[in-house]
This record gives structure tokens, sequence and C-alpha cells, in this order.
């Protein structure tokens, strides 16, 4: 019996070191950008040494390819928990990744593109994208003028547009209600309302 307290308490504080570990390196990501924290970086911010750093992790790529997974599967489970479906379902995609966005805007953007550019195969990036083309059927939305594949481009557009219109212009994104509104707005004209 005492054996399995061990085990749970050791589990837990395992666990613990894993979250500061991402969470410390997200706030670094976010503040230098990918490819320029370094491991003791990390390590210090996290107070860990080396070693446990890698107890948890391969290499940084391999803590970056978690976090962006994570952020993924986590914007997939809410959109879940929404119980949403057809349009209702994607604007609660929507929302939930401009809310995951806002916090963390660079990072965000950055490990969109490395996840989707250095993916090989089946990633949580292509389920998002078929989630989108599942419930753009399940609203019914005519295929007329443009496939649902092709809707989907838009919607995701919508999305990585406002955003990186936001860069471009050098404006906060900090603002989720705003953004949510450009991309709503945006897709009322894609899939209608």
């Amino acid at each position: 019996m005492v054996l399995a307290k061990i085990e749970t308490r050791q589990s837990r504080k395992r666990n613990a070191t894993h979250i500061s570990i991402m969470h410390n390196a997200k706030k670094l990501f976010e503040e230098k950008g990918l490819g320029k924290v370094t491991i003791e970086e990390i390590t210090e911010a996290a107070d860990i040494s080396r070693s446990t750093f890698f107890a948890h992790f391969d290499s940084v790529d391999a803590l970056v390819a978690e976090i962006a997974d994570i952020a993924v599967r986590d914007i997939l489970d809410e959109y879940v928990k929404r119980g949403k479906n057809g349009r209702e379902g994607i604007l609660a995609l929507m929302d939930k990744l401009i809310e995951d966005t806002c916090p963390y805007p660079y990072l965000t953007v950055e490990l969109f593109l490395n996840g989707i550019v250095k993916s090989r195969g089946k990633t949580p990036f292509s389920e998002l994208e078929s989630l989108i083309c599942k419930e753009l059927t399940n609203a019914g939305v005519n295929e007329a003028r443009y496939s649902h594949k092709e809707q989907s481009a838009l919607v995701m557009g919508a999305y990585f547009g406002t955003v990186f219109q936001k860069f471009i212009r050098r404006e906060s994104l900090w603002e989720a209600e705003e953004i949510k509104h450009i991309v709503k707005n945006l897709l009322n004209n894609i899939i209608g309302e």
C-alpha cells in the first residue's frame, strides 16, 4: 500500500515537472522564437537539471512537437465538449483556436507552420482540417461552387488570414473577441449565416 502512494506521489511530481518544462518553454518560445531557445534556458526557467529535461524530452524539437500536439488536441477536445455541429461546430472550433492563439500569438503561428510543414503523415493538424470538412457536410453546405475541401481551405484561411494580417500590420493579437468577430464575419461569407 505504501508503495502505491509513493508511485502516485512520484507520478504527480513527474507530471508537474513535465508541465513546468512545457509552460516555461512556451513563454521562452513566445519571447524569443522557435529555434532561438536553448536547453539551458529552458532548464534554468523551469529550475531543473539538464538530465531532468532529457528524462522528459529527447530534444527541444520533441518538446516543440509535444506542445503543438497538446495544443491541437486541446482544441479538438474543447470542440467535442461544446457539443456543436455543422456551422456552429465550425464557429466553436474557430473560437477555441482564437482563444488559444491570443496568449501566445507568435508561438502559435510558429507551431502551426512548423507542424504543418514538417509533418509527415497524419497529424493533429490534418485531424483539424478533416473535422472542418466533416462539419461542412453536417451543415449541409452546398458544394456547387466549391468542394468541401476547398471550403475547408477558406475556413482555415479566415483564421490564418486574420492572424497574419494582424502580424503584417503590427496590430495586437491580444483581443480575442475582436479576432472572433472578424473570423465570424468571414465565415458567414464563406459558409453562410
